[in-house]
Formats: C-alpha cells, structure tokens, sequence
C-alpha cells in the first residue's frame, strides 16, 4: 500500500468556527487515482472518485486507504481544516488536478 501525498492544510473561511453542515461537494479538474480529502486536525479523510462528488461527513474515516476500518466520523469535524492527498504507488507519476468548487451541504 502507497503512503500519502498531502497538500498544505486550508483553513476555510466558514460562518462559525466549525462546519456544521452534514457533507462536502468537491469538484475536481483532471481527477487522479487515488485522490482524497482530509479534514479536522484528527486527520479523518475519504477517498473522491469521481469528479464531482458529495461526501457525507460520516463517510470519514481515520483509515485513508483500504478497507474504512478506523474511526468514522459522526457528524460535522470541529475543526474547518481540509487538505488534498493524492496516494503514492510503486512506480513514478505526474499529476495535474484543480479544485474547481468546494461546498458544504
């Protein structure tokens, strides 16, 4: 199994000091394999597959890859921090992905 790629946390500006709503929409330009997003200081994350997506909160996991066998995530993370991962393999690749909307639902 790859390690993660993380990009520099974003502290997003949001009404309040925490999300309270119930998941994330991400959409994403060039979507790499294995692209994923982490969010709260605990480092829940959740794997994007596709290019477009709505994340319920509870699809975060403490466990970014493989089967979710971590701590799920309950509701809204206390925290408003996210930050990007693109999983790392075996074998040398580019990427090139934008975040062209990011919401919360």
């Amino acid at each position: 199994m790859g390690s993660w790629l993380r990009s520099q946390p974003v502290a997003v500006q949001h009404a309040g000091s925490a999300f309270r709503e119930t998941g994330v929409t991400v959409a994403l330009t060039g979507l790499p394999a294995g692209v994923g997003m982490t969010v709260g200081v605990a480092g829940y994350c959740a794997v994007i597959t596709a290019a477009t997506q709505t994340i319920p909160w509870t699809s975060f996991n403490t466990i970014c890859s493989g089967p979710a066998t971590g701590v799920a995530l309950t509701g809204a993370p206390n925290t408003p921090t996210i930050q990007f991962n693109l999983s790392s393999g075996s074998t040398v690749g580019t990427f090139d992905f934008c975040v062209t909307a990011l919401s919360f639902q």
